[in-house]
């Protein structure tokens, strides 16, 4: 008999907390702010990777048609409340198809971009 109240207990238990668990899904995570860029060109901007620093300052990168460039590097700094902060492009040599993959923060903050720029 005590084998089986403590299997319903279980049981019970279990029921609980997989009902429970949305319910504090949705209290542990919260959109703080959404933020949306359109590059000079007025076409297609692309993320490909992001980084946030000690103080909440959110760094992201990747790639946005230019006016007469095709594809360059954008990085835009945003600070913790969303506000933006500054955007950096950059565009190759051959005004090609730049994309800029991955960034990362060294411990002064300061920001490095690697991708590809097509050209000379």
């Amino acid at each position: 008999m005590l084998k089986r109240s403590m299997f319903i207990l279980v049981i019970w238990i279990v029921v609980l907390v997989l009902w429970a668990l949305p319910t504090l899904a949705e209290v542990i995570v919260d959109t703080a702010w959404v933020r949306t860029y359109n590059g000079p060109g007025n076409s297609t901007d692309e993320t490909n990777d992001m980084a946030v620093d000690a103080s909440g300052n959110v760094y992201v990168t990747g790639w946005s048609v230019g006016t007469g460039t095709d594809m360059d590097y954008a990085t835009i700094k945003y600070y913790p409340d969303g506000d933006t902060a500054w955007v950096r492009r950059y565009n190759g040599p051959a005004n090609g198809s730049d994309q800029a993959w991955a960034l990362a923060l060294d411990g002064s903050n300061n920001v490095y971009v690697v991708g590809r720029a097509q050209g000379n």
